[in-house]
C-alpha cells in the first residue's frame, strides 16, 4: 500500500506505524485551567474569592477537599477529576469520581480518559449548559482548558474538531516504493456490516493535534489515538490508520488494481505473533476504514540504520533471528509477505541491544496456494524470479502459469541482512534489474571487513538466484550464524548513512 510522507515518521508502504518518530514537537511546557463558573452553595453567581485561573504543572486535581481546585458539592468526590501532562503527547483528563463530569458535551464516567485540546470546556457533575430548573441540575463548576505560550501568553481560543476521515492507499510505484497490481477480486461492500463514525469515535479519541499525527500519504494517514472504550485497552495509546474510501477507489481505477481495501485488516486481525504488528480491531464506515494497531515508538529499521549506521554483528544476529521467527510464522500459515524491507520492520525502541522487531505492512501479502503471478514489492528487494516475471511473458505450463512463492521473501531477507550488516544496499540503482538477475553484488564496503564468514555465507545463500536452491525459512534458522555463537557485539559503523539514504531513494 502507499508510501507515507513523514511528518514525524514514515512506515514504508503501509502507513501503519511511525518509521521514525524522530524529535517529536515538544509538548507545551505549561497550561492553565481558566475559571468560567465556580459557585458555592447558595450563591447565584461565581464566587469572587477564587482565582481566575489555575496553572497546570504536571498534574492538577479538581475535587471536594484537599484538591488543587476545590468545589463545594457533596456529590463530588474528594478527588473527582485529574488533569495531567504526558510527554511528549500533551494533556489528558481522567475521571476519578463515581459521579460524572463533562468534557464539552461528552459525558465522562469513572475511569474514562480523554485527550485535552486548547479551548476544551470541563464541567463537574452537570453539563456546562444545563437548563434544568432544579439547582442540582444547574452547572456550578465550569472551566476552560488553555495552553500557554512560552512567554506566558494565552493562545487564542480555537475550537478543534474530530479528525476528518481519510483513507489508506495501495502502494504507489516509483523508485524505492512498493507496487502491486493484485489479482484479488473486489468484493461488494455489505452496507449492513458498516459501522458509523459515531461508533468509532465512542471508542477512540484522535482529535486533530500535530503531535498525534504519525504520517500521511495520498489517501491515508496514521495518528496516535487514545482508547476510550470499555475494555482492557482503555486509556492506552494506539496507532490508527485511517483510509479514505473514495480516494482509495480512485486509485484502484487509475492503477487497474483489484486489491480489496479490507484485505490487510482481515489478515492482520487473524495473526497473533510477538514479531508481527498487532491489529486489535478495524472499523469500516461509509467514508473510511480504520485500522487500530499497537503503537511502536522505536521507528523502523531503515531509519535506525540511516541514523546510526550498520548494526554490530551481534546485535544484527539477534534482531535478524527474531525477524526470521516472525516470517516462519507467516510461512507456516502459507502467507507470503511480498514486500519485506527494513522500512517494514518496526522496532519497540531505538536501543539496539534490547529493541524487538515487528514485521508490518501486510497490504500486499497473499496466501500461497500454488503459484503467485502478480508483480508486488519494492524494486531494490525484488527476487530474480519477480524481475523475470514482468520482463518476459509468464511461462505457461500444462498445469498453469509458472509464478513464484515463499522464496521471494527469502531473497528479500538476504537484502535486509546485507543492509543490516553494512549499511549499504547490495545493488546500484543503475542497471538494478540486470544486477538482480545475475546476482551481482560484492562484499567490498569496509564495513564487511569486520563481518564474520558465517554471516556472509548466510547472505549468499539467501540471495541465490535460483529460487529452488534458496534456503527455506526453517533452513535459515538452522544456519550456523543464527544457531551458533559467532559474531561480535562491537560498535556499529556509521559511515554508510548517506549511502543507503541516496541509494534507496529515501
Amino acid at each position: 500500500m502507499e508510501e507515507l510522507e513523514a511528518t514525524q515518521a514514515t512506515q514504508g508502504t503501509q502507513a501503519t506505524q511511525p518509521a521514525d518518530p524522530g524529535p517529536l514537537e515538544s509538548a507545551p511546557e505549561s497550561a492553565e485551567l481558566v475559571v468560567k463558573l465556580l459557585k458555592k452553595k447558595g450563591d447565584s453567581t461565581s464566587s469572587s474569592c477564587v482565582p481566575t485561573s489555575f496553572d497546570i504543572n504536571g498534574e492538577l486535581v479538581i475535587g471536594r477537599c484537599k484538591a488543587d481546585v476545590e468545589v463545594d458539592d457533596n456529590r463530588c468526590s474528594a478527588r473527582h477529576i485529574r488533569i495531567y501532562q504526558q510527554q511528549p503527547y500533551g494533556f489528558y483528563i481522567e475521571q476519578l469520581g463515581r459521579n460524572v463530569s463533562f468534557l464539552n458535551s461528552q459525558r465522562l464516567a469513572k475511569g474514562d480518559v480523554r485527550t485535552l485540546q486548547h479551548g476544551d470546556e470541563i464541567s463537574v457533575l452537570n453539563p456546562p449548559r444545563s437548563v434544568g430548573e432544579a439547582p442540582e441540575h444547574q452547572p456550578f463548576a465550569v472551566f476552560v482548558f488553555r495552553l500557554t505560550e512560552p512567554d506566558g501568553r494565552q493562545r487564542p481560543l480555537k475550537r478543534l474538531k474530530m479528525a476528518e476521515a481519510v483513507e489508506p492507499g495501495a502502494t504507489v510505484a516509483g523508485p524505492g516504493d512498493a507496487t502491486c497490481v493484485d489479482d484479488i477480486s473486489v468484493a461488494g461492500t455489505d452496507l449492513s456490516t458498516l459501522s458509523t463514525e459515531e461508533e468509532f469515535q465512542a471508542k477512540y479519541d484522535m482529535r486533530i493535534d500535530i503531535k498525534n499525527l504519525i504520517g500521511k500519504g495520498t489517501f491515508s494517514e496514521v495518528r496516535r489515538g487514545l482508547c476510550i472504550g470499555d475494555g482492557p485497552g482503555d486509556g492506552r495509546l494506539r496507532a490508527i490508520k485511517v483510509v479514505n474510501r473514495n480516494k482509495f477507489n480512485s486509485f484502484q481505477m487509475l492503477r487497474n488494481s483489484h486489491l480489496s481495501m479490507v484485505d490487510e485488516a482481515k489478515l492482520l486481525t487473524s495473526l497473533d505473533h510477538p514479531g508481527i504488528v498487532k491489529c486489535f480491531e478495524w472499523f469500516q464506515t461509509k467514508t473510511s476504514l480504520y485500522l487500530v494497531m499497537e503503537l511502536l515508538e522505536g521507528g523502523d529499521l531503515l531509519q535506525n540504520i540511516m541514523q546510526g549506521g550498520c548494526f554490530a554483528e551481534g546485535h544484527a544476529r539477534r534482531l535478524f533471528k527474531l525477524i526470521c521467527e516472525a516470517l516462519s510464522y507467516l510461512h507456516g500459515k502459507d502467507i507470503v509477505h511480498r514486500d519485506l524491507k527494513p522500512d517494514n520492520v518496526l522496532l519497540t525502541s531505538k536501543e539496539r541491544s534490547t529493541c524487538l522487531p515487528k514485521i508490518a505492512d501486510l497490504g500486499v501479502a497473499a496466501t500461497y496456494n500454488s503459484n503467485l503471478t502478480t508483480t508486488c514489492g519494492t524494486p531494490h528487494y525484488f527476487a530474480p524470479e519477480l524481475v523475470r516475471g514482468f520482463k518476459a511473458p509468464i511461462i505457461q505450463e500444462p498445469s498453469g502459469p509458472v509464478g513464484y512463492g515463499k522464496p521471494v521473501d527469502m531473497w528479500s531477507l538476504g537484502v535486509v541482512l546485507y543492509i543490516l550488516l553494512s549499511g549499504t544496499p547490495p545493488f546500484e540503482a543503475d542497471g538494478l534489474y540486470d544486477q538482480i538477475l545475475q546476482g551481482r553484488y560484492e562484499f567490498d564496503a569496509e564495513e564487511w571487513e569486520a563481518v564474520s564468514p558465517e554471516a556472509k555465507d548466510l547472505v549468499r545463500r539467501l540471495m541465490t538466484v535460483e529460487p529452488e536452491k534458496r534456503p527455506t525459512i526453517d533452513d535459515a534458522l538452522k544456519h550456523l550464524w543464527l544457531s551458533g555463537t559467532n559474531g561480535t557485539n562491537g560498535t556499529s559503523a556509521t559511515g554508510a548513512r548517506g549511502t543507503i539514504l541516496s541509494a534507496l531513494g529515501a
